[in-house]
C-alpha cells in the first residue's frame, strides 16, 4: 500500500535502451523506492527528440521535480544521499535566485554544453563536470577541481558577476 507521502514525491528516471548506466540506475531506484517512498516515473529519451537532445551525453539523469540531482555514471551511496536531501528540507535553500534567471546564458567553459542547478553545484549537461559556488557566488573555472585562490579577480569577477541585480 502506498502512503500520501509517497504518492506525493516523485523521481524521474531519463533513460534509453540498451545502457547498461540506464539499467543500474533503474534498478538503484526501484531498491531505494520502498525505504524512500516515491513513485518513479521513467522517460524514454529514444522516444523524444527533446529528451534525446537535452540529455545525449548525459544518460541516465535522475530528477526530482524540476531539479536534476545526478547525471551519468554515479553511484548507488550518490544516488540515495541524494534523494534524502532532495526528499527533505529545500536542498537549493540559499542559491541566488538569480542563478536560475542568467544560467541559460551562460555556458560550460570547457565544453560550452548548457548549465543546470543541482542541489550541491551547477553542472554541465554535455560533460557533466560541476562547477561550486562560494558565497553564492558562482565559480566557472576550467578546472573544478583544482582549489580556487581568491584574489583582486575573484573580487572583481563578483562585483561584475552580481551586478546584474541593481
Amino acid at each position: 500500500m502506498i502512503d500520501a507521502q509517497a504518492a506525493t514525491r516523485e523521481v524521474t528516471l531519463v533513460r534509453e535502451h540498451n545502457c547498461p548506466l540506464c539499467d543500474s540506475a533503474r534498478d538503484e531506484l526501484l531498491s531505494l523506492r520502498g525505504e524512500l517512498q516515491f513513485q518513479l516515473r521513467e522517460l524514454d529519451a529514444d522516444d523524444d527528440p527533446a529528451l534525446r537532445e537535452r540529455y545525449r551525453y548525459v544518460l541516465p539523469v535522475v530528477c526530482v521535480g524540476r531539479m536534476t540531482l545526478l547525471s551519468g555514471r554515479f553511484s548507488a551511496d550518490d544516488l540515495c544521499s541524494e534523494l534524502r536531501r532532495a526528499f527533505g528540507p529545500d536542498p537549493l535553500k540559499g542559491v541566488p535566485a538569480e542563478e536560475e534567471q542568467f544560467l541559460p546564458l551562460l555556458e560550460c567553459p570547457v565544453c560550452e554544453g548548457d548549465l543546470e542547478s543541482r542541489p550541491r553545484a551547477v553542472a554541465c549537461l554535455r560533460c557533466n563536470r560541476e562547477y561550486g559556488r562560494v558565497d553564492g557566488v558562482l565559480l566557472l573555472m576550467a578546472a573544478p577541481e583544482i582549489e580556487p585562490r581568491f584574489g583582486l579577480l575573484d573580487r572583481l569577477g563578483r562585483l561584475i558577476g552580481f551586478k546584474l541585480r541593481d
